[in-house]
């Protein structure tokens, strides 16, 4: 007898979903029992094996597979991993080793040693000159001898283009070598113009002739790619000159509340948002930290950068769902709180189902923080009562509960 209720028609799957018997349908729980698998492709497990106990995810998370292929992003501890790769440096990039020796300086111009090219230069990126040399002073007397690095972009850089760097040993009185170990730091912000090869031409330059470098194995030059760029301070050098300086200050949350549309205080861990149903309504949450403490360390600054760590207990959708990000600027969170309480939905940000990651938010809410327009973070209400918006994540004295991150230069 044939089946009267089909699940799937050929291979694929004619019911919005089918789960277990015992699978946890109440969000508000958000406790996972059973198994659930969706038409849209998205499925939950309280428990998975994998061909064997050897491939496993359980219950609390943890994962052992063999190989893993990421389509999108990969996040350990809420770091995104091509972010923290991106911010790594990526070593040598180019190298050159100078045999022989050099012809003898004249002093009417710079004498060529070598060449050196950085084939994809990254206007994003910090990068350090290095060269390594055996320099023969030859000459007795007063005198001096240097090493100069000048620059062009695609083309060979002659004797006349511009310099990068250089560097000088001076006032010797005799004919003693110079063994030159020299690098020097920089970014695009030093090439003028940047375009995408970067060819770099050594020189000598000497105030007598008869200066040359002498013929090493070691003698080299290279560059290195040292990591992003990251923002210069600047110190003046003069009587009662000053200069400013980068932080980086991190701040747990010190308190947290989540209310019910009407305002009441509902009294748990969790973070809430948005609308499940007329029993809470269009929820919202607020997160204190020690507001007089960033206040104090931000005063006078500029802010640079601000980040807020989130970790998502639930949402409404296995596919996840936005935090809907703004502010509150309340001393307290005990007791009712109004949503008028709130500058709400300044941002919203993807979350997949269960993700604890670090996000970017509006420098302006730094800002807000630091001019004491604002005590902490809020989430929600969500700015309709669609369930996509419904979710919430970790409080204050949970596991992975909200941290800000700000940086700022003063």
């Amino acid at each position: 007898m044939e089946f009267g209720n089909p699940i799937v028609g050929g291979e694929d799957l004619i019911r919005t979903a089918i789960k277990s018997p015992d699978f946890n349908t109440d969000p508000e729980s958000g406790n996972v029992t059973g198994w659930r698998i969706a038409r849209d492709g998205s499925a939950t497990f309280y428990n998975l094996t994998i061909g064997s106990t050897a491939f496993n995810i359980d219950q609390n998370g943890n994962a052992v597979f063999q190989n893993v292929t990421v389509n999108g992003e990969l996040f350990v501890n809420g770091e995104s991993v091509a972010d923290q790769l991106t911010m790594m440096a990526n070593g040598v990039v180019a190298w050159v080793d100078l045999s022989g020796s050099s012809p003898v300086t004249v002093t009417t111009s710079d004498t060529i040693m070598g060449r050196l090219t950085v084939p994809e230069f990254d206007v994003t990126r910090t990068y350090a000159f290095n060269a390594l040399m055996h320099i023969d002073v030859a000459s007795t007397g007063s005198s001096y001898v240097g090493v100069r690095v000048r620059y062009a972009w695609g083309t060979d850089p002659t004797t006349s283009s511009p310099i990068l760097c250089e560097w000088q040993a001076g006032g010797r009185n005799a004919n003693t070598d110079e063994f030159m170990t020299n690098r020097f730091i920089f970014d695009e912000s030093d090439l003028g113009t940047a375009g995408t090869e970067l060819r770099l031409l050594i020189t000598t330059f000497s105030s007598i002739a008869g200066i040359r470098v002498e013929a090493e194995t070691w003698n080299r030059v290279w560059v290195e790619d040292m990591g992003p760029i990251v923002p210069r301070s600047t110190w003046t050098l003069s009587s009662g000159g000053g200069g400013t300086t980068q932080y980086v200050k991190t701040y747990s949350a010190n308190e947290s509340a989540s209310y019910q549309e009407d305002g009441s205080n509902r009294g748990i861990a969790d973070c809430y948002q948005g609308r499940y149903s007329a029993t809470n309504g269009n929820q919202y949450s607020m997160i204190g930290f020690d507001d007089a403490l960033i206040r104090s360390d931000t005063a006078g600054s500029t802010i640079n950068k601000v980040e807020l760590y989130l970790n998502n207990n639930h949402f409404y959708s296995n596919s996840g769902g936005n935090a809907v990000i703004g502010t509150h600027n309340q001393t307290t969170l005990s007791g009712t709180h109004s949503s008028s309480q709130i500058n709400d939905n300044l941002q919203q940000t993807h979350f997949d189902l269960g993700q604890a990651k670090w996000i970017t938010i509006p420098n302006s809410i730094g800002t807000a923080l630091r001019d004491n327009t604002a005590k902490g973070i809020a989430l929600g209400p969500g700015p309709t009562t669609s369930q996509s918006y419904y979710g919430y994540f970790a409080g204050n004295g949970q596991s992975g509960e909200p941290q800000l991150r700000i940086t700022y230069t003063k």
